[in-house]
């Protein structure tokens, strides 16, 4: 059973600043766990859901399909957030 992002904006985007935002082992919001990719994963996302160069990518472009996929496996943390409509790339959003 999948679920919609029914979270509030700080699910999203975090209580700090966007520029003061950190890679994290255990994200507290999906822009948090979108900086937190490594390279590998950012370029294997821009090739399989953009059909672009990892270069090309940035967060806000992952932030707002994160959005319009609209879809979580569960509700409990951490939260698996799908990136792609097909749940093939997932981020995990962890509870403070």
């Amino acid at each position: 059973m999948v679920f919609s992002l029914s979270f509030s904006p700080d699910f999203f985007l975090g209580t700090d600043e966007r520029d003061l935002i950190e890679r994290s082992d255990r994200p507290l919001s999906v822009l948090q766990a979108i900086v937190s990719l490594t390279e590998q994963q950012r370029a294997t996302i821009a090739q399989d859901v953009f059909g672009c160069e990892a270069e090309e990518l940035s967060d806000d472009l992952i932030l707002r399909h994160v959005m319009a996929t609209d879809t979580c496996t569960d509700l409990t943390p951490p939260v698996e957030v799908w990136i792609d409509s097909d749940g093939f790339h997932t981020v995990l959003v962890f509870d403070a």
